[in-house]
């Protein structure tokens, strides 16, 4: 019988939640012989590696790949070489997914004529999480569906010969951000596409995640790979011209996020990473540069009382300008911060 679905897992150092997320998968309403899971380990260390093996031996249609540490990206890639089915699914290793997922996503493929790309919504919960919690209240409607849009990999299937006919893969020189440089190249091909509003993807807020990371380390690989991806991003808007009105659209919102979240934590590194950084992009054409008025997100530097102001910085006056003038700004406001939190502590001494 054929594989309709390879469920590619990349892997790395989430022991605490792996037999939660491969259970759910594996616990599916649909014929096990007719899809496949392939969990790429990508180095880890906390013994990720050893728990896939002995999950191997207890499930028959469970792959196991294990690489040297290379991140999400080349994780996915071993994935796609390795894969069978006629759809990816990328599952991340901390997350859960309904289980009627794959009958769910097979009634809608046939029903859209097996379209290029099936989307379809998530439920963000905490990371605590239980699966028959995450069930429970799914059952009981009493969560509203989140439509991620096209800025990841995880709420959509992708046929995978339009996939391997088109030559599309993650780049592994992205740390962040290559789900949706991955989403984006797949758009600019013109893909047939449809969407359920069926939640079938329960998303846990990982604290451990690289997400959350807040070092200086983790916070330049981000701007590493946002100044990357606003390079592609732009390389698409000119290469692939053909776009469909709507897919070129969001393509050129996400030109504009990438370059306003990689000055704004640039504005945070010192005055020598942040000159090496501004320079890379004035020579990148980046910076400074024209972007749309709807890419800038309300509360992203300071409340949504100066969302107005800073859609004009940044967009109806210049790049550089706001980008000065919000440096500015933003150092006023932890300014005040400081001063509003040490009268608080100096309140609650007195009351002491």
């Amino acid at each position: 019988m054929d594989i309709l679905f390879s469920l590619i897992v990349p892997v790395y150092n989430v022991l605490k939640y792996l037999d939660a997320c491969i259970d759910s998968i594996m616990q599916q309403d649909f014929p096990t012989e007719q899809f496949e899971v392939i969990c790429v380990d990508d180095g880890s260390t906390d013994g990720s590696s050893e728990r896939l093996d002995y999950l191997k031996q207890k499930y028959d249609n469970l792959q196991v790949i294990h690489q040297k540490n290379r991140g999400v990206a080349a994780a996915r890639n071993a994935g796609i070489a390795q894969s069978h089915g006629e759809y990816l699914w990328f599952v991340d290793s901390d997350d859960l997914i309904a289980s009627d997922a794959l009958s769910c996503i097979h009634s809608q493929i046939q029903r859209f004529s097996k379209p290029d790309r099936l989307k379809f919504s998530t439920w963000v919960c905490y990371d605590t999480i239980t699966y028959e919690e995450c069930c429970a209240v799914r059952k009981n409607q009493q969560i509203p569906n989140i439509d991620y849009g096209n800025c990841t990999v995880i709420n959509c299937v992708f046929r995978r010969k339009f996939i391997l006919d088109n030559a599309i893969r993650f780049n592994p020189s992205l740390t962040y951000a290559e789900d949706i440089v991955f989403v984006m190249t797949v758009l600019s091909y013109n893909p047939s596409n449809f969407e359920t509003k069926d939640i079938l993807y329960f998303h846990r807020l990982n604290p451990s995640s690289l997400m959350f990371s807040r070092d200086e380390e983790h916070t330049r690989k981000r701007i590493d790979s946002e100044i990357e991806a606003a390079k592609q991003f732009r390389q698409l808007m000119t290469v692939r011209s053909n776009f469909q009105s709507s897919y070129r659209e969001d393509l050129e919102k996400r030109f504009g996020y990438a370059i306003i979240q990689a000055l704004s934590r640039i504005q945070d590194l010192k005055n020598e990473s942040e000159k090496k950084y501004l320079k890379e992009m004035h020579a990148s054409h980046l910076f400074p540069c024209k972007i749309r008025p709807d890419c800038i997100e309300k509360g992203l530097f300071s409340g949504r009382s100066h969302a107005k102001l800073f859609y004009y910085l940044y967009c109806h006056l210049n790049t550089r300008w706001g980008y000065y003038t919000m440096k500015i700004l933003k150092n006023i406001a932890a300014v005040n911060r400081g001063l509003i939190a040490k009268g608080q502590q100096n309140k609650d001494n007195k009351n002491v």
